[in-house]
């Protein structure tokens, strides 16, 4: 520990337990209680509920088909939850969970090591509040995943050369092989590219001639080439092309399942998926400047350094791929939060930086009044000048007026050189007025512009929503709303309050407001607008498992349809095929919206009889032997 981070073991312990606790209860709450809707999480919920009964422990299998998607480590782990406790939401919820703490606690560490305590104290708390990583953290996703086991082993690289370090360099391994068994090998070349900018390369390269890093590469072959080789002895050349070929490289060139976006979408993602914290960015360079100067100690140079270079390489790289999504960013975002506490800690009002940014501005005003004084110099020499062609006698006249234009055109030249420097001096004082009174804004009325945008953002896109989730809308809206107003109370509060912690404590109130908007307003509501689970277990419980079962729920959302109904789902596109499905199997029914129902009636020739319905969507069938009272599930 350093000279920077002496505290006691005691404080030490409680500052640990204090942000593991921040993060249960950021996303733990009703963990288990919201039905599946994303796709990713009920494809993952359904391979594993697979795997529990029995199946094969080695081939992802979704409804009957063998996918190459993605390594099976997040499977293995939810099937042995589901086969101890049964399948369930939270079973496929509750390890990503646990990633996000444990990963809270590593951030925790690393601030603390690499600046203080209370520095780590405060990055663990932004990464376990922030609006991003309470959303996703409530999602069964393995990208909290991949985010632990890439940090940790940096981490313990990072710690190497202190002690036991043939433990961490194992270690290290060990969770860089675990990695690539939850994402595949993004996971090592994201362990390889942090590990370059936290060590710095004259030390990773260093540490390249010692066993050390050749034995963490050779952990992590061990980890993970068995699974790998498995498939492949059992699938050849077709697990090649579509796991490493399209799900591993296409996702570099290629718009995958729609996801894409602009080189800054990232910027946006951090922006908005960061708040309230995100809202101390524009006083990020100001902050980081004063570190890398600070002569209070060299230490801090080397952290910002070592952060910086862990933080944007990746970055970079995850902006410039084609497929993009929210999640992909978490695997970086530790280093980030330690840099935004390293600004809320020490970029505030009364530092270094505004007094920087004071004596640029008056730098410029001084270049700006020697451009003045230049200008003013000018005229004695041209008087001078006519002194000297005035005794020049009759000969001089000419000359004199040939001296007179190439004077005046000096002057001219001169005159352009001034306003040139002048107008520079002017954009220079503009921009450093600019600089410092962003600096001087406080976070909370950033974040409360920011969270006003969202809503604002929200609003113009809500036409294209379909009409069955309009009111979805408000409750989507619902955490920005709470945080802008909360906002606005801590701009009133810093600016009767002097103090530097002002901004600290009111953001730790934004962060309250916005996890208690999520987890307790906005998810319970929209969970009501889902009908795949009620009408699934309708089908599960009321009909014989023989029944065949067809599913038009528009989408992605169908995955969930599967992993209710706990058998194979015909899942369809269009009324044409649905109206198909229903001729070839007499004794089927169908999950399809109620609206769609009079198209696929019209296809089919007759009638169908709706045997439930619930929140807009409807199980049919064109069976005579299935016919029964309708069944009104929405409550």
């Amino acid at each position: 520990m350093s000279a920077l981070a002496a505290v006691t073991q005691s404080t030490r312990a409680r500052m640990l337990c204090l942000v593991i606790a921040v993060g249960v209860a950021s996303v733990f709450p009703f963990l288990g209680s919201p039905s599946l809707w994303d796709f990713d999480e009920a494809f993952y919920a359904e391979i594993s509920r697979n795997m529990a009964e029995g199946k094969d422990w080695v081939v992802p299998v979704f409804n009957g088909s063998v996918r190459f998607d993605k390594p099976p480590l997040l499977y293995w782990l939810t099937a042995l939850w589901y086969k101890a406790f049964g399948p369930s939401e939270l079973g496929v919820r509750i390890f990503p969970a646990c990633f996000l703490v444990a990963t809270c606690a590593m951030t925790f560490l690393i601030g603390e090591r690499l600046f203080t305590a209370r520095v780590g104290l405060l990055s663990g708390v932004i990464l376990s509040t922030s609006a991003l990583t309470m959303i996703l953290g409530r999602m069964g996703l393995m990208d909290t995943g991949l985010m632990f086991f890439v940090v940790t082993a940096v981490y313990l690289l990072l710690t190497a050369g202190e002690r036991a370090r043939l433990a961490r360099y194992i270690g290290s391994g060990a969770l860089i092989g675990l990695g690539m068994l939850i994402k595949g090998p993004i996971a090592a070349f994201l362990a390889l590219v942090s590990a370059l900018g936290a060590l710095g390369p004259v030390r990773f390269f260093r540490r390249l001639r010692e066993p050390g890093l050749w034995l963490t590469a050779l952990t992590g072959l061990a980890v993970a080439a068995p699974w790998h080789v498995l498939m492949w002895l059992r699938f050849g050349r077709e697990f090649y092309e579509r796991y490493f070929g399209f799900h591993q490289v296409s996702l570099l060139t290629d718009e995958m399942l729609g996801h894409g976006g602009p080189f800054y979408y990232y910027v946006v993602v951090i922006i908005v998926g960061l708040l309230p914290w995100s809202s101390v960015l524009a006083r990020m360079p100001y902050a980081l400047k004063d570190l890398m100067v600070s002569n209070d100690t060299a230490g801090r140079r080397e952290a910002v350094k070592r952060l910086l270079w862990w933080f944007a390489p990746a970055f970079v790289f995850f902006s410039l791929i084609s497929t993009k999504a929210p999640a992909y960013v978490l695997p970086v975002l530790p280093p980030f939060c330690v840099l935004l506490a390293a600004t809320w800690l020490w970029g505030v009002p009364g530092t270094r930086s505004e007094s920087e940014g004071k004596s640029t501005e008056t730098e410029a005003e001084s270049t700006d009044t020697q451009a003045k004084s230049m200008e003013t110099g000018a005229e004695p020499t041209g008087t001078h000048a006519k002194s000297m062609e005035t005794g020049a006698g009759p000969t001089g006249a000419h000359a004199k007026s040939m001296e007179t234009g190439a004077g005046s055109t000096r002057t001219q030249a001169k005159s352009a050189e001034t306003s040139a420097d002048s107008a520079v001096a002017s954009v220079r004082r503009i921009l450093c007025r600019m600089a410092a009174l962003i600096a001087r804004t406080p976070p909370a009325a950033v974040t409360a512009v920011v969270s006003l945008l969202v809503v604002i953002a929200l609003m113009l896109f809500r036409d294209q929503v379909p009409a069955r989730y309009a009111y979805a809308f408000w409750f989507l809206a619902a955490p920005f709303i709470a945080t802008a107003a909360v906002s606005v109370g801590g701009l009133l509060v810093a600016v009767r309050s002097r103090s530097r912690f002002v901004y600290l404590w009111t953001a730790a109130v934004y962060a309250g407001v916005f996890a208690i908007a999520i987890g307790y307003i906005a998810m319970p509501a929209l969970d009501e607008l889902k009908p795949n689970k009620p009408l699934a277990e309708f089908v599960r419980e009321s009909l014989d498992q023989d029944v065949a079962v067809g599913s038009m729920l528009s989408g992605q959302i169908d995955a969930s349809t599967v992993f209710y109904v706990r058998h194979h789902v015909t899942l369809l596109d269009h009324a044409s095929e649905a109206a198909r499905f229903l001729v070839e199997h007499e004794e089927g029914c169908l999950i399809l919206w109620e609206q769609d129902i009079p198209v696929v009636e019209g296809l089919v020739g007759g009638r169908l009889n709706i045997l439930a319905s619930a929140r807009g969507a409807s199980v049919v069938t064109a069976s005579p032997s299935l016919y029964g009272e309708l069944r009104v599930l929405n409550d």
